[in-house]
């Protein structure tokens, strides 16, 4: 193993974390049952959108 210098970390994909919080909020805000739940999952969902469009921004 040999370490990164600044430009290779620089380089470096975050993996798909955000497409997975992405994925679960969808799914929680198309299956939530109650008042409560919908709101949740309503924040939710804005939040993984928030973070997978800053992600794919910041990779461009």
């Amino acid at each position: 193993m040999v370490e990164l210098n600044e430009q290779e970390i620089g380089q470096v994909s975050g993996g798909i974390a955000p497409f997975v919080g992405l994925a679960a909020a969808v799914y929680s805000h198309f299956t939530a049952t109650s008042l409560t739940g919908a709101v949740v999952a309503r924040v939710g969902l804005a939040t993984a959108v928030y973070g997978a469009g800053s992600y794919i921004n910041d990779n461009s």
